[in-house]
């Protein structure tokens, strides 16, 4: 009989199968916020894997933050295993939004810069600056564990003067409005799945066998100009997307 959650046959290490699939059992609700997990010895069972196969899944969930081990208790879930979900209705700022859920988002200016039209602002997209553009890299940590990298190119003339001075808290949307009285009316957005770079992994503190969920587009202003180029790669076993549609 085939263990559960994992293909031996599956040249993936094992060790990694079985955090995938704890992973996937955390985020359906299997186990809640602060629940004892088996032992070690249970999980070897039910895997039908050796122990220092089950130590080592163990070891990278530890290592993201999703459980937390206590010497003679076992393992435990961290009191935010399940991914923070991110709604993707867009009537609300993102600060606000994380605010009114209970929830403490910080972002972290990694960099910026000016750049001149012509050139590739991103390897990932492909993105081609047609216009000078201030340019932002920031890191966003979720209860202070990293969660998103993200990249923002905003057209250098509908800004003048934002790069010249730190941004408060790491927030562009809410400077665009005080300093300028720039606010987005329509977004367009592209989600596909990517593998971490040596340095995304770095900054993320996540493994390169790890999965990114990069949500790269633009918002518009009511004219049809675009305000923000972005693309921001979230940690996919720590947020979830929620999409509605009203028929």
């Amino acid at each position: 009989m085939a263990a559960v959650g994992i293909d031996k046959n599956d040249p993936t290490p094992l060790y990694y199968q079985i955090a995938q699939d704890m992973r996937a059992k955390i985020a359906s609700g299997r186990w809640g916020p602060e629940d004892k997990l088996p032992s070690e010895n249970q999980l070897t069972a039910q895997y039908g894997v050796s122990r220092i196969a089950v130590r080592q899944a163990l070891a990278e969930l530890e290592k993201d933050g999703l459980i937390v081990k206590r010497r003679g208790k076992g393992s435990f879930l961290t009191r935010r295993a399940v991914p923070f979900v991110h709604a993707m209705d867009y009537t609300l700022t993102s600060s606000q939004r994380f605010a009114g859920e209970g929830v403490s988002l910080t972002a972290q200016v990694l960099c910026c810069r000016q750049l001149t039209a012509g050139q590739l602002a991103d390897s990932r997209t492909g993105f081609v600056l047609e216009e000078p553009a201030v340019f932002y890299r920031r890191l966003f940590l979720l209860e202070g564990r990293p969660v998103a990298l993200s990249c923002s190119w905003l057209p250098q003339q509908l800004v003048p003067g934002l790069g010249d001075s730190p941004l408060p808290q790491g927030r562009i949307s809410p400077q665009l409005y005080r300093r300028y009285g720039l606010q987005a009316s329509r977004v367009e957005d592209y989600l596909e799945v990517v593998a971490p770079t040596a340095s995304e992994a770095q900054q993320l503190q996540i493994t390169r066998e790890s999965s990114l969920l990069l949500l790269k587009g633009t918002a518009y202003l009511l004219d049809g100009r675009a305000l923000e180029h972005s693309a921001t790669l979230w940690v996919g076993d720590r947020v979830r997307f929620k999409f509605g549609y009203s028929l």
